[in-house]
Parts: C-alpha cells; sequence; structure tokens
C-alpha cells in the first residue's frame, strides 16, 4: 500500500525569515532524496541496534515517522542520554529554530526505524 505526505509550510518560513544558509552543512539522514532553494529533504533509516553519528541541527527541520520504533538519544561519546522514546508511526514533529539541538541516535527498537527530516533553509 503507498503513503503519501503533503507538507504545508508555516508562513513564518518564507525564504526571507528563514535560518541562515550561511551555517556548515551537516548530514541528518541517511539520504539526501531532494535538495532545492527552500529545503531539504532526507531519509533517515536505521536498523535495530544501528546508530547514527552524533550531529548538529543548524535548520529549522520536520520530521515524520514511516514506521514505528523505540529510539534513544545519544552524547557525544555515544552514551544513553534520557530514557527511550517510542517513535510512532504517522508522528510528524516541527523543531523551531529556538529547538535546535545537537544528538545521536540509536534504534533500540525490534524494527527498521523510517523517517523522513525536512530542513527549512
Amino acid at each position: 500500500r503507498g503513503r503519501a505526505l503533503l507538507l504545508t509550510l508555516p508562513q513564518e518560513l518564507s525564504p526571507r525569515r528563514a535560518h541562515s544558509d550561511a551555517a556548515p552543512r551537516v548530514g541528518v539522514g541517511s539520504r539526501l532524496l531532494l535538495e532545492d532553494e527552500r529545503v531539504a529533504i532526507w531519509e533517515f533509516r536505521l536498523a535495530p541496534g544501528e546508530a547514527c553519528a552524533y550531529h548538529t541541527h543548524t535548520r529549522p527541520y520536520a520530521f515524520v515517522n514511516l514506521e514505528a520504533s523505540l529510539t534513544q538519544a545519544l552524547a557525544p561519546d555515544g552514551g544513553a542520554v534520557g530514557e527511550p522514546a517510542y517513535q510512532e508511526e504517522g508522528q510528524v514533529t516541527f523543531v523551531a529554530h529556538d529547538q535546535l539541538s545537537s544528538h545521536g541516535v540509536r534504534n533500540v527498537g525490534e524494527q527498521t526505524f523510517v523517517q523522513f527530516v525536512v530542513e527549512f533553509k
């Protein structure tokens, strides 16, 4: 069964008010799917037990979980930060400029975790 995702950008994310592109580019997903002057769309995929590198988000972004799983936030040394978080299928979360952070992520669930990450320029 196919899935569709429609994302409507809030008016306050117009190019003239978005976060500056002067920040260094970081990979916030497993694979860059599309990039243009307004957005970068990443697929983020972690097999059970797999972790991504510690990274810093430099742009406001939204993510949508395509599969449910259990994830653990990681510190720079790979140690756990807080408790594991349940990632619900279909959950959509927006992270504003003043909420940007650095973290790693480990899939501590039993199935592959998949989400799309949309960075706003």
